[in-house]
């Protein structure tokens, strides 16, 4: 359980109905992960593209944060 990493949730305020992880090794890695459960029954997806690189934002702010998080959930 090296190249994951859980995110915490508060199980006191909420019941989650999935569980998001962020692969550590990249986007490469994530995909590999996924492919591997999906063979298995079990559904996953991906995070969505950062918003300050959609249209709308575009150049307005970089969130570095943000992209790391992408690539990697």
């Amino acid at each position: 359980m090296d190249r994951i990493e859980f995110i915490d949730a508060n199980l006191n305020d909420t019941v989650p109905w999935f569980i998001d992880i962020l692969v550590l090794k990249g986007r490469k890695m994530r995909d590999k992960l996924a492919s591997f459960l999906d063979k298995r029954g079990v559904g996953t997806s991906f995070f969505i593209p950062t918003i300050h690189t959609t249209a709308l934002f575009m150049g307005k702010r970089e969130l570095p944060e943000c992209r790391i998080c992408f690539g990697k959930g």
